[in-house]
C-alpha cells in the first residue's frame, strides 16, 4: 500500500508539472525559441556561407571553377554540411530545452509552492523524483519535435539519406542526452531560487555550451587549450554521438563515390587522406589532450559515466528542491 500510494502521488505530481508547462503557451514558445532561431539563421545566412566556402575549397583542390565541379560530389558535400549543422542544432536544443523546462522548478521555489508540498504528507523523494520525471518527459518530447524539424529540413534539400539504423541510433542518443541534460540542469537549478537568475544563466549557458560542445563550429577550429577543456565538458560527448549518427552514412556514401570514381581523387592525394581531411573538419572524434582521438564507442562510455556522476550529485544535494527556505525579518526601530 505504501509503494502504491507513493506511486500514485508521483504520477499526480508529474501530471501537475506537465499541465503547468504545456498550458503555458508563452513558456512553451520560449522553450523552443533557441533551436528555431538557430535553424532560421542557418537557413537564411550560414548555409550559403558554408556551401560557398566548401565550393571554394573544392575549386582550389581540383583547380577548376566552381561551375565545373562534379555535381554529385558537390551534393555529397552539401549533405555532410547540412547533417553536421542539424546534428549540432539537435544537440544544443536538448540542453537548452531542459534548462528552460526547469523554470517551473525555480518558479515553485520562488513562490513557496515547494513549502506547500513539503508541509503536506508527501515524501520528499517522491516530490524530487516528480521534477526529474517531468523534466525528462518534456525534454524528450520537445527534442523529438526538433529532430522531426531537422529531418524535414534535410528532406527539403533532397539530402535525406539516413538509414533506419541511423535514425534508431539518433533516437537512442536523444534518450540518453535528455537524461544527462536533465541531471545537469536540475543540479544547476538546485542552487537557483529566482527566475531572474535562471534567465541570466540560460542566456550565458546556452551560448557558452554551444561552442564548448562543438555544436556551433568544429572543435578543430578552436585553440588547443579550448579543445582540451571541451574534452572534459560533459555535453561534448552526446553532441559527438549525435553528429556520428547524422554523418556516418554521408561519410560512407562520399567514400563509396570517390572509390567508384577514382578520377575525382586529385594527384598527390588518396581517398583515405581526403576522407581524413573531411572527418577532421566535420567529424565527431574528440581530441583528448592530444593523446588520442575519442570515437563513438568511448564517447558512449564517457557519457554513461557522466550520467552516473550527476545522478550521485543530484542525490546528494536533492534536498535543496524540497528545502523550507528560511527568511529573516528585520524589524525597524521606531523612533
Amino acid at each position: 500500500m505504501f509503494l502504491q500510494r507513493n506511486l500514485h502521488i508521483l504520477m499526480t505530481l508529474t501530471k501537475r508539472h506537465l499541465k503547468m508547462i504545456f498550458a503555458n503557451h508563452i513558456r512553451m514558445m520560449y522553450t523552443l525559441m533557441v533551436p528555431v532561431v538557430i535553424l532560421v539563421i542557418y537557413i537564411l545566412f550560414l548555409r550559403d556561407l558554408e556551401i560557398t566556402m566548401a565550393e571554394k575549397t573544392l575549386s582550389e583542390l581540383y583547380k577548376v571553377s566552381t561551375d565545373l565541379l562534379d555535381k554529385e560530389l558537390l551534393h555529397q558535400v552539401k549533405s555532410i554540411i547540412d547533417g553536421w549543422m542539424m546534428s549540432g542544432l539537435l544537440a544544443i536544443s536538448i540542453i537548452t530545452v531542459s534548462l528552460q523546462t526547469n523554470s517551473l522548478i525555480v518558479e515553485d521555489k520562488e513562490k513557496g509552492i515547494n513549502r506547500d508540498f513539503v508541509s503536506s504528507p508527501i515524501n520528499k523523494n517522491v516530490l524530487i523524483t516528480s521534477y526529474f520525471l517531468y523534466n525528462f518527459i518534456v525534454t524528450s518530447i520537445l527534442s523529438l519535435i526538433v529532430f522531426a524539424i531537422c529531418l524535414i529540413t534535410i528532406a527539403a534539400y533532397g539530402e535525406f539519406i539516413l538509414t533506419f539504423a541511423d535514425i534508431l541510433l539518433i533516437l537512442i542518443t536523444i534518450f540518453f542526452s535528455a537524461l544527462l541534460s536533465t541531471l545537469i540542469t536540475t543540479f544547476i537549478c538546485l542552487f537557483i531560487n529566482t527566475e531572474g537568475v535562471l534567465a541570466s544563466i540560460i542566456a550565458v549557458f546556452s551560448a557558452g555550451a554551444g561552442f564548448l560542445m562543438g555544436a556551433y563550429m568544429p572543435m578543430s577550429m578552436l585553440p588547443s587549450g579550448i579543445q582540451y577543456f571541451c574534452a572534459v565538458f560533459p555535453l561534448t560527448y552526446p553532441c559527438a554521438l549525435t553528429r556520428f549518427a547524422f554523418l556516418h552514412t554521408p561519410f560512407d556514401r562520399l567514400s563509396e563515390y570517390l572509390t567508384n570514381n577514382p578520377n575525382l581523387i586529385p594527384k598527390g592525394q588518396t581517398m583515405d587522406s581526403i576522407m581524413n581531411t573531411v572527418e577532421e573538419s566535420f567529424g565527431y572524434k574528440i581530441d583528448f589532450f592530444g593523446a588520442a582521438k575519442i570515437g563513438p564507442e568511448l564517447s558512449s562510455l564517457i557519457m554513461v559515466v557522466f550520467i552516473l556522476v550527476f545522478l550521485i550529485l543530484n542525490i546528494l544535494f536533492a534536498n535543496r528542491l524540497a528545502r523550507l527556505e528560511k527568511k529573516s525579518f528585520h524589524l525597524k526601530k521606531r523612533k
